[in-house]
């Protein structure tokens, strides 16, 4: 069976202009100004409507409204000093004048102007980053007064207060890699834009009456590359694993694009000249090591000394979805379970902006929010501080069953985690390729079978009174398989399979990528 991965997002392009005088030298302060233009671009790779995204069972990516942009705030900073240079506010993409109507790839975008930006502003290595926040008007005016970067992460200057999810007015925030400017190119900066929130899809509620004898089995339905990083107790376990020393996505450390290695002489050179390394740009989620750095050789064009460097080697993060099924043979067939009321405590309207790494959220709100699903709906709250206050109260009326066959029921799933090594050729990385289950023996991949995630099975104590029966399900009583305690992350979404079984409830809940595009900033040429 073939597995393809749907995935939404949302697309950013900063597109800049700088010029200099084919006599400037390398290492000389350019001059002048740079006109900057900002095109932010919506869009599913999907064609398919998604507007109930808790019935399908596909796992629903992000439908047309969570990942809509009612308005937005952008900053562009110094990469080394982190002092911001420019930013714009767009109040309102559907109606302001300093914003453009554009179409990019096919899809619905925005583009905004930015005039009088002075590379002679930025400090050595002509690095900057971009810093983006969406759907959070009420924060623009107070991040528009600060003036660096520190301001922005910090949680006590810095919060996002929310009263009440709505899925098109969602906030979403990313901030891009600094990346040293180039004179006469254009630099792309990745800003992975990613939810702020997290997504809780309740599915139906099925009753089950159980009686006679029972068979189980195991079954892989898809196979998948991570597109990004695990939570850090799956990739503690991960690391333990492997032997080579390798640099992660998203190290620091870890080269990618252009770098400037400083200036300093060559051998019999008579000046000082700059020396770059060009590195593979677009890495692929992994680890990546065995590092190849030719000598350098002298380009006659652009004046300096350049190599071309790349990983010769890469692990990427795989992982295989295995459901155990539950057949039952009774003479009796599946009761029913009428919910009348579903009541939600505990979710959190208060975050701060997440853009220090790998945090979590620290702020809650005071009081939680609350209120009331209906089945085969979403929800949404912010990432918690600390335990999971999260309550859910369902109310309904049970029925009796009647005779009935055999039926297989998926009762839980379980994600087991592995790595695939690639080496790459010389005209570069061959690309991920296709896992099947006709093909996956087919390359170098290493299952952890004790490595697994994203499956909780819990039952929560009921109370009966008449006809109508109440169960309650507290968030914070839900484990994994390894025994620890389900998070609530921003930019997941979690699927609830609740079914009532002998007056017990049961609730699987299934972890899963939210929206994963990134988003691409051009500034510079």
């Amino acid at each position: 069976m073939r597995i393809v991965k749907l995935v939404s997002g949302i697309s950013l392009t900063v597109l800049g202009l700088f010029s200099c005088t084919s006599e400037e030298l390398i290492g000389e302060q350019e001059q002048g100004d740079a006109a900057l233009s900002v095109v932010l671009s919506v869009g599913d790779v999907s064609t398919k409507a998604i507007d109930s995204p808790a019935t399908d069972d596909g796992y629903a990516i992000a439908t047309a409204d969570e990942i809509k942009v009612n308005d937005f705030y952008v900053a562009i900073f110094d990469g080394k000093t982190n002092i911001k240079i420019a930013d714009k506010t767009i109040a309102a993409t559907a109606s302001s004048s300093d914003v453009e109507v554009v179409t990019i790839d096919s899809k619905p975008g925005y583009k905004v102007d930015f005039n009088d930006v002075y590379l002679r502003n930025l400090s050595t290595g002509k690095q900057v980053y971009a810093l983006v926040i969406t759907n959070a008007s009420s924060l623009y005016t107070t991040l528009s007064g600060y003036d660096n970067y520190s301001d922005y992460v910090d949680e006590a200057k810095t919060a996002i207060n929310t009263q009440s999810f709505e899925a098109d007015k969602l906030a979403k925030a990313g901030k891009s890699d600094a990346v040293a400017l180039v004179t006469g190119t254009t630099t792309t900066l990745t800003v992975p834009l990613t939810q702020l929130s997290a997504r809780i899809d309740f599915g139906t509620i099925s009753a089950v009456t159980k009686a006679g004898t029972g068979t189980s089995r195991e079954e892989i339905e898809e196979y998948e590359y991570c597109s990004t990083l695990p939570g850090d107790a799956i990739l503690d376990l991960i690391k333990s694993r492997i032997e080579e020393r390798v640099i992660w996505s998203g190290d620091e450390n870890l080269k990618k694009g252009s770098i400037d290695d400083d200036t300093w002489k060559e051998e019999d050179d008579r000046r000082e000249n700059a020396h770059y390394s060009i590195w593979d740009e677009n890495l692929s989620c992994g680890a990546y090591y065995d590092a190849h750095e030719p000598p350098y050789t002298w380009n006659r064009w652009w004046r300096r000394y350049e190599r071309t460097c790349y990983y010769q080697k890469r692990l990427l993060i795989v992982r295989k979805k295995v459901v155990t099924y539950e057949t039952e043979t009774s003479g009796g067939s599946e009761g029913g379970f009428t919910p009348t009321n579903i009541a939600i405590e505990g979710i959190n309207g208060k975050t701060n902006i997440l853009m220090s790494g790998t945090e979590r959220n620290k702020l809650a709100s005071t009081p939680y929010l609350g209120g009331t699903i209906a089945v085969n709906t979403s929800f949404y709250t912010y990432e918690y501080p600390d335990e999971v206050p999260l309550k859910l109260t369902i109310t309904g009326n049970t029925s009796l069953s009647t005779p009935g066959s055999s039926t297989e029921t998926a009762v839980s799933a379980k994600y087991v985690y592995g790595i695939l090594m690639q080496t790459r050729g010389n005209n570069g990385w061959s690309g991920a390729p296709e896992l099947t289950a006709d093909n996956i023996n087919s390359y170098a991949i290493t299952w952890y079978d004790d490595i697994i995630e994203d499956v909780t099975t819990t039952k929560a104590a009921s109370t009966k009174a008449g006809g109508e029966t109440t169960y309650v399900l507290n968030w914070k009583d839900l484990t994994d398989g390894s025994g620890n305690p389900v998070t609530l992350q921003h930019g997941y979404r979690y699927k609830l399979n609740v079914r009532v079984e002998q007056n017990d409830l049961q609730v699987t809940v299934v972890k899963a990528a939210w929206s994963e595009k990134d988003v691409e900033v051009n500034y510079g040429k």
